[in-house]
């Protein structure tokens, strides 16, 4: 499925999570994520990770909205509404590029329990 930013911005409600196959870690002083499949670390695959991407990611251990997250980094970076939407959409299309985000739908159709709940 392709990352549809419309979509993402008109469903404030939808649910997301982060990924099974990534992990935080501190690596030379920097927040990184990186690929972890089968039990061995991908260092070729790594994000770093700035501080809103932080924030963003740690919110994303739960399932949590686009709404939540905006409103996260409006409190938290003291920006306005437009600067935290465009950073959301901005992470969310990253994330979604690596398969590193799912929503509570996807996990709905794989038959999972607890889908889109915290």
């Amino acid at each position: 499925m392709m990352f549809d930013e419309k979509q993402i911005r008109n469903n404030k409600l939808k649910t997301y999570r982060a990924g099974h196959d990534y992990i935080h870690r501190k690596l030379a002083g920097e927040d990184v994520l990186i690929c972890v499949k089968g039990g061995i670390a991908d260092l070729s695959r790594t994000i770093t990770l700035n501080a809103s991407a932080l924030c963003l990611w740690d919110m994303l251990n739960e399932y949590c909205t686009f709404e939540d997250m905006v409103k996260a980094l409006i409190k938290v970076f003291e920006i306005d509404r437009k600067s935290a939407e465009d950073g959301v959409v901005g992470f969310l299309q990253i994330l979604w590029e690596h398969d590193m985000v799912e929503s509570a739908e996807n996990c709905e159709r794989r038959g999972e329990e607890k889908c889109g709940q915290s």
